[in-house]
């Protein structure tokens, strides 16, 4: 029978996964143990695990509050050591399925962890009948060099495709340059010149004012 993930978009060349169905924990505390581990180095969760096993470290709740009392250096926190046992078995498990595919084990972080619901077990007794707790457990890690590495193709590629945009605009610039000037030359051409005179405007007579009068002339009547 094939097992079912709920990953998708998973690479088998640089990711490496495990899972167990089940499990005899709490849903809630699974779900708050999957929240603080989450996006962190592998190496780093299975230590943050066995502090709570130990009880040097508690688990911060952040959904499941409801009388949660608080812990040093934490609002609401518990040591869910049932829990992180099966978590850190997982932690193991998925370490030993990378080290199969060749993948380096000190650059694994935890790129998906999830807590689901199992099915309701009913426990069955001669005065009153209790339903068992069962929780579904999936982890996928992934190469955090392998990551690194596709960040930087894709930011190259960016530039690049930047740069042929700008090269593309100015040809087009200079084709646009080209054909504006044998255009205005042709214009000049195909207008001929006008031979019309302009005519200027003429210029008023000098007004005829009264000059001195000479001594000897006579004033005719």
């Amino acid at each position: 029978m094939a097992q079912h993930y709920a990953f998708q978009g998973y690479d088998a060349g640089r990711m490496a996964r495990a899972s167990t169905k089940d499990v005899p924990v709490s849903v809630r505390h699974s779900i708050e143990i999957c929240t603080y581990l989450r996006r962190k180095n592998l190496q780093m969760a299975k230590a943050l695990l066995q502090d709570v096993l130990e009880k040097k470290r508690a688990v911060p709740f952040r959904r499941f509050t409801n009388g949660v009392g608080h812990k040093k250096g934490m609002a609401s926190g518990r040591y869910p050591v049932k829990a992180c046992k099966y978590f850190l078995e997982l932690m193991n498990s998925v370490e030993t399925n990378a080290q199969q595919k060749g993948l380096n084990t000190a650059n694994l972080y935890l790129t998906h962890l999830i807590a689901q619901k199992g099915a309701t077990q009913f426990h069955f007794s001669r005065q009153r009948g209790r339903t068992m707790k069962s929780t579904h457990l999936e982890v996928v890690v992934e190469e955090k060099q392998a990551r690194k590495q596709q960040q930087g193709q894709e930011t190259k590629k960016k530039p690049e495709a930047d740069s042929k945009k700008a090269a593309g605009e100015k040809e087009a610039k200079g084709k646009e340059v080209k054909t504006s000037a044998p255009a205005m030359e042709s214009a000049a051409i195909q207008t001929p010149p006008s031979n019309k005179t302009v005519e200027q405007p003429k210029s008023a007579p000098p007004k005829q004012g009264k000059g001195p009068i000479v001594k000897g002339q006579q004033k005719l009547v």
